[in-house]
């Protein structure tokens, strides 16, 4: 996985901007590339700063979670389960083959 950098500046029209940079390794022919960045440019610095870190930040609906698990190397640490329908049984029982006697010989 690549180191990113995450950039700010202002374009030539003035306006500001924001870019994440996935940096090649040094010494080796991978170039640096940009891999997303703001599709607009904005007035002042605090209006491209909550565009940005709304982008991380903002609130998403279970798409987001959905698509995340499925990258997710170890999906064990994020699970989505939805909550049950209000005249939906909640159990957790499991059923278990395994008998204690058969085990001692009884």
């Amino acid at each position: 996985m690549s180191t990113h950098q995450v950039q700010d500046y202002k374009d030539h029209e003035g306006n500001w901007r924001w870019r994440i940079i996935a940096l090649g390794t040094k010494g080796s022919a991978v170039e640096d590339n940009i891999v997303a960045d703001s599709s607009q440019g904005y007035a002042n610095r605090v209006d491209m700063l909550k565009s940005f870190f709304g982008i991380f930040f903002g609130e998403y609906d279970d798409s987001f979670l959905a698509l995340y698990n499925t990258w997710n190397p170890q999906p064990s640490q994020v699970e989505y389960q939805p909550p049950p329908a209000n005249d939906a049984p909640v159990t957790d029982a499991v059923e278990d083959s395994h008998t204690p006697s058969a085990d001692l010989g009884a």
